[in-house]
């Protein structure tokens, strides 16, 4: 009888635990009359993904491009990519343009078919107002975007999380990332920087390619709300010179949609990683120009290609004020 009791009584102290979410994989049909996210008809089963574990395919849907679209307001106002996966049957480039937000977790783009390019865009006219948002629901480590050789991810909103600490985005596969965003993280409240890392462990990544322009990278003084840039053994960060040239700031969020320059030791390049330097008319020569600003002092461990044969470029640390440091490059003839 005590035994009975004890066991009865254990089941009822014991927690209920909340069934784990279940992951619904949604193929795209497209047979909701126009591309719109919201029409449950463009999907198979036919709902609308929407849940932290859901998975997006993009298949054989044509050999048009595809520019899938979002209006309404039910039962998203944003698009919602827990897992986003473009197949080898893909026979056409795919365009997603949000009118707000969107969330990306996992993302891949599988090598075959003949499609080349997925963009992922905000609103119309408006890309310095729109985010695309990563680490929705418990994912804590790392996400995986995972881009296949002869396929191209462009991201033309800025980057950002949900939520206070920096988490990051790991760049796999030999696929290339074109970030076309003026600012990595956003500033929130008060040490709370909506920061992302990148770390590109292979293949390419590039600021607006072709295009120099100005990219900054916020973060605060919480430890664990510093993003960093690592580029790994391998791997290449493609940058534009030119009448304007590409830099990455180091800022700290100070209130909401206020920075100011901060140093960390937030750039990381291991030996052996690319610095592939893309030459455009009116690039200045025997000039240094700011590549990374507000960094720490350690050396350079790129290796630069891209230049013609007759150049060569030289780097150096430049202390601006005290303890912040730019790291600056000048191209020469040989």
């Amino acid at each position: 009888m005590p035994s009975r009791l004890f066991a009865a009584i254990l089941l009822l102290t014991m927690p209920i635990l909340a069934p784990a979410a279940v992951a619904t994989t949604y193929q795209w049909s497209g047979q909701g009359g126009e591309p719109n996210w919201n029409y449950a008809e463009n999907w198979s089963p036919p709902d609308i993904p929407c849940g932290d574990v859901d998975a997006t395919l993009f298949g054989d849907f044509g050999p048009e491009p595809l520019r899938v679209i979002l209006s309404g307001a039910e039962p998203r106002t944003y698009m919602f990519f827990s897992d986003l996966r473009v197949t080898s049957e893909a026979r056409a480039d795919l365009f997603f343009e949000a009118p707000r937000e969107s969330i990306i977790n996992q993302l891949t783009l599988e090598a075959g078919g003949s499609y080349t390019r997925v963009t992922i865009d905000g609103p119309t006219g408006a890309p310095t107002a729109a985010f695309v948002r990563i680490s929705k629901g418990s994912h804590a480590a790392p996400l995986e975007w995972k881009i296949a050789a002869g396929k191209e991810l462009v991201i033309v909103p800025g980057l950002t999380i949900t939520g206070g600490r920096s988490r990051g985005i790991r760049k796999t596969g030999p696929g290339h990332w074109d970030f076309r965003g003026l600012s990595i993280g956003r500033p929130g409240d008060l040490n709370e920087s909506l920061s992302v890392s990148i770390f590109v462990e292979e293949g390419s990544f590039s600021l607006s390619r072709g295009v120099g322009q100005p990219v900054r990278i916020v973060s605060s003084e919480v430890n664990d709300r510093q993003p960093v840039l690592q580029i790994s053994r391998g791997a290449v960060l493609e940058m534009d010179l030119g009448h304007t040239s590409d830099r990455i700031d180091y800022v700290r969020a100070i209130s909401r949609g206020e920075s100011i320059p901060y140093q960390h030791d937030w750039l990381r390049v291991e030996e052996g990683a690319i610095l592939k330097l893309n030459l455009h008319e009116g690039h200045p020569e025997n000039e240094w120009i700011t590549l990374f600003a507000n960094v720490a002092a350690p050396e350079s461990a790129f290796t630069v290609e891209g230049l013609p044969a007759d150049r060569q470029a030289e780097f150096r640390h430049v202390e601006v004020r005290p303890d912040f440091y730019d790291l600056q490059i000048r191209i020469t003839p040989r």
